[in-house]
This record gives C-alpha cells, structure tokens and sequence, in this order.
C-alpha cells in the first residue's frame, strides 16, 4: 500500500510541476494514469482483505485505521488532481475525465473477467486431458496385466 500511495505523491507532485512550469495538462497524461493505476491498486487489494478467508475466518480488523487513512489521504489527491483538471484543463474537462474514468474501470473489469474466464477453461482442458491420460494409461496396464496372465497359463 505504501508503494502506491509514495506513485500517487509522485504523479501529484510531477502534475503540481508540470503545470508550475507551464506546460499543458497534456505532458502530465502518464502521471494522471499512474495516479489513477495507483489508487485502484490500493482499493482492490483492500478490498482483496477484507473479502479473503483469513481475514474472515480470524476477524482480523488491525489495519482497519490505517486502511481508513491511506484511503482518506487518496480523496484529497484526488481532490486536489479534480481542481488541477478544472483549473488548467479545457472546461469540462474534470467530468469528460470521469466519463472516461469510468468507461476504462468497466473495460478493465471486463478484461479481467475474460482472463479469469479463460484461466478456468484452461484449467478445465488441462484437468480433462489428465483424466484422459490416466484413463488410457489404466486401459494400457489392464491390458498388459491381461496379457501377462495369459502368458502365465
């Protein structure tokens, strides 16, 4: 969690820099991507703890404030990345910048469903062909064991 929340400094303060320097909100576009990457790194994996066995099974609530912090110190970059876009951007450009938010969190959840879609058929292939190995393994031994009763006679 720290590794993200020390990207998100790092892409506000690169924003903060760029415009001070008077460049257009353009040249900041891969730190407005890190911050965003960030942020939803810190919300899945708190998500990812509070919805995990351990965590359900033991109660473990310990990182819950710090959690709560982290989360909170998030909101106000984030609100202050919302007043860089209305303050320097084009106007409307904080809410075109939401819709596109959104729109890439839903591609990005669809793309993770495929891929975990596509992990279970591979999974499944590969659970089918072990079934189908040792099924004809087990014909090839019943057969030879046969085989060599037959010879024994």
């Amino acid at each position: 969690m720290l590794v993200e929340l020390a990207a998100i400094n790092a892409a506000i303060g690169t924003i903060k820099t760029t415009i001070a320097h008077g460049h257009d909100l353009s040249k900041a576009a891969s730190s407005i991507a890190k911050f965003v990457t960030a942020e939803e790194d810190i919300r899945e994996r708190a998500n990812a703890k509070k919805n995990s066995m351990f965590s359900k099974l033991l109660g473990k609530d310990t990182a819950d404030f710090e959690e709560f912090m982290h989360l909170e110190e998030i909101a106000q970059k984030k609100e202050e990345l919302r007043e860089i876009l209305q303050l320097y951007g084009r106007p409307g450009m904080y809410n075109d910048w939401v819709k596109y938010q959104s729109e890439a969190r839903k591609k990005r959840q669809e793309a993770k469903e495929e891929q975990k879609k596509a992990f279970e058929r591979l999974i499944r292939n590969i659970m089918i062909s072990i079934l189908v190995i040792v099924i004809v393994g087990g014909l090839l031994v019943v057969a030879w064991f046969a085989y060599f009763l037959k010879g024994q006679q």
